[in-house]
């Protein structure tokens, strides 16, 4: 005898469609939250390694015992050897500069200690595919963070003390 096909039963269907909704209702409400979870550490991250660079430039401009005007560029020992440092020995560029007056500054004091890290612009360039914006304020670059819409994500370095300060809502 041949054997028939046989399809799902009705009783099958629903109770697959009833565990599919459950699911559902437990998970998605989960993975809502994980891509402003995913932007909070992204910036967390980038800040924590910004503040860790500064440290380590810091460190190689003391050790190598830099003193005096003229003496603050392209601080050996650290990344390309390009980075320039203000009289307190905090990153301020890396085109021979001292002092952090340009949004541009901005942008090479990242380019200059952050390694492949996340891309920037500056405030006045099209926000095409950079994750991150730099806008100066006196010896301040406030990088802010452009991957999320819903909420105001950045960090703040003062060259002055070579502080970093993360907001993060």
């Amino acid at each position: 005898m041949p054997e028939r096909n046989r399809g799902f039963t009705l009783i099958e269907m629903v109770t697959v469609v009833v565990i599919m909704a459950i699911i559902a209702a437990v998970a998605i409400p989960k993975f809502i939250g994980l891509g402003t979870a995913a932007h909070r550490a992204a910036v967390a991250g980038t800040a924590d390694a910004f503040r860790t660079a500064v440290t380590l430039v810091n460190i190689s401009y003391r050790v190598n015992g830099y003193a005096g005007p003229g003496t603050n560029d392209n601080v050996n020992g650290f990344g390309a050897g390009t980075v320039d440092v203000n009289t307190a020995g905090f990153p301020t560029d890396t085109a021979n500069n001292n002092t952090v007056n340009s949004n541009a500054r901005c942008v090479n004091i990242w380019k200059g200690i952050l390694a492949g890290a996340a891309t920037i612009s500056r405030s006045n360039q099209p926000a095409q595919d950079t994750d991150y914006k730099a806008t100066r304020s006196g010896q301040t670059c406030t990088y802010a963070y452009t991957r999320d819409t819903g909420a105001s994500r950045s960090f703040i370095y003062n060259a002055s003390i070579g502080t970093v300060t993360l907001n993060n809502p």
